[in-house]
């Protein structure tokens, strides 16, 4: 995610060096995991056969954990960068992994964790970017957090459909999801009064049995190691008290430390560790509690590109006339407005008609592809943004060179100097592919299925818990 994650990068960043004795600790109680883990799967044959007949008739449990921004690389060169991630690379012996995942158009949080529920691109599904459009920000800087505006069959509603027991603990877009249990992804004033919001929105009085028998309640957007730490215990709880086939959970802390610091600093990794030891014990919890008949699956929703240049299109469109700002910085009138999402924007006319602002905005395009210093990689237009399958409705879709990011201030200077991390970009720019780690009943182990499309692993699921997902963009990998 991007913008709200910042602040809480911020504080974060602030104490991974003091987290370093706890990551520690943490590693050699997960290493000691990893090797018994290693000294059961030798005495299993390959591909888990005795274990699927030994629980024939029995029905599978599936926990998906989102890690959000992990990136492939992270775990199949961990041993490059020095990285110690015992139970992620334990996975990839005991199980299949892809190469890499190619994400969707706008790679971003929301539209991607709905396309990996749905099969589906975000066209078709809708949850078309982060925050809705409206640029006159009547709707406060609102996101896609409700899941009424999924336009398109879930995991979660298929297992409803089959009677089976769900769970999720903050995968996005989940307020008034067909969840049995559901503890939401949700925010407004990111203060303590925003766990009264949980408590609203989530399943009746799981919040009150989370702070009764595990612990303080997450508030707001925080996507510290501590709250992450957090949503692992909410997690456990769910499984070992609810006993639910279907659980889906979400972890922010990798993509905030990642905007902040970018893929490759040394807090990245810290976290990548840190975050390692909770895989590590999420896998052992579910494993325990459907022994031979578990599946435990890792996801992502994108990469990460480092930028060092940040373009202000706001500024731009203020300085042809094509939107107008008060002394707030509010939007007080438009022709066009620049839906800005990292490493692209979509730009939407008022009025498609008016030739007027439509060669206003080409001209402006035309001066941006000019300058190399804008950044611009490419422009989509017409039956080009269609093939892109995201930024349904718009008009054109820019898209920027790695090193580049834009920002959605809507004033100051038009270029910025300023380094990090973020996404959004294309799909298929090196650095921009999601990741998937799958180990349990049904599972080949030690498969790499390949670079795969994130409209796969809907289908892979619901293979697997035997589900009929029906027109799904994606097939089953199995």
């Amino acid at each position: 995610m991007q913008g709200s994650n910042v602040a809480a990068a911020r504080k974060a960043q602030k104490r991974y060096a003091a987290e370093a004795l706890s990551i520690a600790m943490r590693l050699a109680l997960t290493i000691f995991a990893a090797c018994v883990l290693y000294s059961c799967r030798a005495a299993v044959p390959e591909h888990s056969v005795l274990t699927r007949e030994n629980s024939a008739g029995q029905k599978p449990v599936l926990l998906l954990l989102s890690v959000d921004g992990l990136m492939p690389r992270h775990v199949l060169q961990a041993h490059a960068s020095g990285a110690a991630l015992p139970n992620l690379l334990a996975m990839v012996a005991d199980g299949a992994y892809a190469a890499g995942v190619r994400t969707v158009v706008p790679s971003l949080t929301y539209p991607a964790h709905t396309t990996i529920l749905t099969g589906v691109s975000p066209s078709i599904h809708g949850i078309t970017s982060n925050i809705k459009f409206d640029p006159l920000g009547s709707n406060l800087s609102g996101w896609y957090w409700y899941a009424d505006d999924i336009r398109a069959p879930t995991l979660w509603s298929l297992a409803r459909q089959a009677h089976l027991v769900t769970a999720n603990v903050c995968w996005p877009v989940s307020v008034n999801a067909t969840v049995d249990f559901n503890f939401v992804q949700f925010w407004r004033a990111a203060l303590p009064d925003d766990e009264k919001l949980y408590g609203a929105l989530s399943s009746p009085n799981l919040v009150n049995e989370f702070r009764e028998h595990v612990g303080p309640i997450p508030f707001g957007d925080d996507f510290t190691l501590e709250a992450d730490d957090m949503r692992v215990r909410f997690t456990e709880y769910l499984i070992a008290e609810k006993h639910p086939a279907l659980v889906t959970a979400y972890l922010g802390s990798l993509d905030a430390v990642q905007h902040l610091t970018g893929p490759n600093s040394l807090a990245t990794r810290q976290y990548l560790e840190h975050l390692d030891a909770d895989i590590g014990a999420l896998r052992l919890t579910i494993e325990a509690s459907a022994p031979g008949r578990s599946i435990f699956a890792v996801v992502s929703d994108h990469g990460f590109i480092e930028y060092d240049t940040e373009i202000e299109l706001g500024s731009l469109f203020r300085d042809r006339q094509l939107l107008q700002v008060d002394a707030d910085t509010r939007v007080t009138s438009w022709l066009a407005f620049p839906w800005v999402a990292g490493g692209t924007a979509a730009i939407i006319l008022k009025h498609p008609s008016d030739s007027s602002s439509r060669q206003s905005v080409e001209r402006l395009i035309e001066d941006l592809q000019k300058n190399p210093d804008f950044g611009v990689l490419k422009v989509y237009r017409d039956r080009e943004i269609l093939a892109l399958s995201g930024f349904a409705n718009s008009d054109y879709v820019l898209a920027l060179k790695p090193g580049f990011k834009f920002r959605r201030n809507l004033v100051g200077p038009t270029i910025v100097r300023h380094s990090g991390g973020t996404h959004g970009y294309l799909p298929d720019l090196d650095g921009m592919d999601a990741a998937f780690f799958a180990v349990g009943r049904g599972i080949p182990r030690g498969h790499n299925f390949g670079r795969i499309d994130m409209r796969d692993i809907a289908p892979t699921l619901a293979h697997l818990l035997t589900l009929p997902l029906k027109g799904a963009e994606g097939h089953s990998l199995l």
